[in-house]
């Protein structure tokens, strides 16, 4: 990424994402663009972007192109890291653990039981002098150092910035199913990143729509969580969005007051600020004034075929075990196979035990 930034001349990409929001955003949609290309000239066997398909041609009719693009999807993003067993052993395991509400002291001839696993483990040690290491399985992933850095590193920018892009769409179209689903994926990514914020607000909203409100309030929930303010289809904007820009407006009538601002000024600019915000536009549709477009100019196709050359140029969607650079170094292919999904279930267990009773 910082290879590209350099090739592309992009200023605006700072390391810290929150001091350049939108440079980032866009830096990271040009390349995620151009690792989509040249995901496509891999799997078709094309040498440039506009050239012509030498292996899994799809039928003239374009029957069957569906298909073909769903199995460069397996090929390249859907990568199964863990086999289907261990997945389904580790649920099993998770809703035993779950089960669970008590630990048993595993002296022979002790019979103390502690509600906490760490108080029944200080109990062995201080007690009878023994400390029993868990003998559950492994569910990290294997030591990546036999794999392909490059690879696992292209692999991770392409299905996290697909999944950034089916969450965006879903906004842009109001679909508040898809939103939620895919929350589901944002939590797990939240919390092998260590947001730990953002893991517990995705697991609240999951709550919140699933025990927690009415199913009246839960259905609000749901499908208001995006608004059209321009009219038309795939338009809608995050309320969170369109809520800050109200906070921002707000602001600067604040502004204006200055030192004097003061409790009661700033309640009186708050409830007058969405009135002075039509009486605005209501005069400026009077007039007829005609006010510049707010959407973005997209950049040229150059910066994206800048993108697929040198992805290109390092066969950067090819395996090749043992390679690695050391501005990458090693990376599991699936970020979510890096979970501890104990540690993740006793996390959960314990937010859903706070929400069954709130004045614990």
């Amino acid at each position: 990424m910082f290879q590209l930034k350099c090739k592309l001349n992009r200023k605006d990409v700072d390391e810290k994402v929150n001091k350049s929001y939108h440079g980032c955003e866009s830096f990271f949609s040009t390349v995620l663009d151009g690792y989509v290309v040249y995901a496509v000239m891999e799997y078709f066997g094309m040498t440039t972007p506009d050239g012509t398909p030498s292996k899994n041609v799809p039928d003239p009719g374009g029957s069957h192109l569906f298909e073909k693009v769903g199995e460069m999807v397996d090929k390249f993003v859907l990568l199964h890291v863990q086999p289907e067993e261990l997945l389904l052993e580790d649920a099993l395991r998770n809703q035993d653990d779950q089960c669970q509400t008590t630990y048993r002291c595993r002296y022979p001839t002790c019979d103390k039981v502690y509600i906490q696993e760490k108080r029944r483990d200080n109990h062995e040690l201080k007690v009878h002098g023994i400390r029993i290491q868990d003998q559950s399985q492994d569910r990290s992933p294997p030591n990546p150092r036999n794999e392909d850095g490059i690879f696992n590193y292209s692999h991770n920018i392409l299905k996290s910035g697909l999944l950034l892009r089916d969450f965006q769409d879903a906004i842009k179209e109001g679909d508040g199913g898809r939103i939620e689903y895919i929350w589901k994926f944002l939590m797990l990514m939240f919390k092998v990143c260590g947001k730990t914020k953002y893991a517990l607000a995705a697991i609240r909203l999951h709550a919140q729509l699933n025990a927690l409100l009415t199913p009246r309030e839960a259905h609000s929930l749901r499908w208001n969580r995006t608004i059209n303010l321009k009219g038309g289809v795939g338009r809608n904007v995050a309320i969170d969005q369109v809520m800050e820009h109200n906070i921002k407006e707000t602001k600067e009538l604040m502004y204006a007051h200055g030192a004097n601002l003061n409790f009661s000024c700033a309640q009186v600019y708050s409830r007058a600020s969405n009135p002075i915000k039509d009486t605005i536009y209501n005069f400026d549709h009077e007039i007829k004034l005609q006010k510049q477009s707010s959407k973005h100019k997209r950049r040229n196709d150059g910066d994206n075929f800048v993108v697929v050359k040198t992805l290109q140029h390092v066969n950067a969607l090819k395996e090749i075990p043992g390679r690695t650079h050391q501005g990458i170094g090693t990376l599991p292919k699936d970020p979510i196979s890096a979970l501890d999904f104990k540690d993740l279930s006793l996390w959960l267990t314990k937010h859903k035990k706070s929400w069954v009773n709130p004045y614990n």
